[in-house]
């Protein structure tokens, strides 16, 4: 390709050796990703958001500070996801997003994120994918397996 510049009249070669592919999306992380404990419901629909933009599962873990069965899971959740093992073994290229829900806090006491998101007892896990909710999981011994 030959560009001709106005001030001289002197030709320049311009050489596309190559074209280095971008992307505008954020890069993939290797490792499953624990956001920030909710304490406000334009906080879930947030993080909900910036799973679905970067194409993760996320993980929502809706317990309560009164709850003692709340107390004995949630470290053991966040051992498994903060120890970067792959959720579904059978896909170990596939990472997810993790969140606790506070549901005790004032502001989402005084909401209808339970009622939204059909939080009938704690704890209780919703899997979201893509924006949308595809697993729950309200029975405790599961939830310890």
């Amino acid at each position: 390709m030959a560009i001709r510049l106005p001030s001289t009249a002197s030709t320049v070669r311009v050489c596309i050796r190559s074209i280095r592919q971008f992307s505008s999306s954020a890069p993939h992380s290797s490792k499953n990703r624990i956001y920030t404990p909710i304490r406000h419901p334009a906080a879930l629909h947030e993080t909900i958001l910036l799973s679905t933009s970067s194409r993760t599962p996320l993980i929502t873990y809706w317990s309560a500070g009164y709850c003692p069965p709340c107390k004995v899971i949630s470290p053991i959740l966040h051992q498994i996801i903060s120890s970067d093992s792959p959720p579904c073994p059978a896909d170990p290229g596939n990472k997810v997003g993790f969140v606790e829900v506070e549901f005790d806090a004032p502001e989402n006491m005084g909401s209808s994120l339970g009622m939204d998101f059909i939080i009938s007892s704690l704890p209780t896990l919703v899997v979201f994918d893509r924006g949308e909710v595809v697993d729950r999981e309200t029975d405790v011994k599961n939830m310890m397996d």
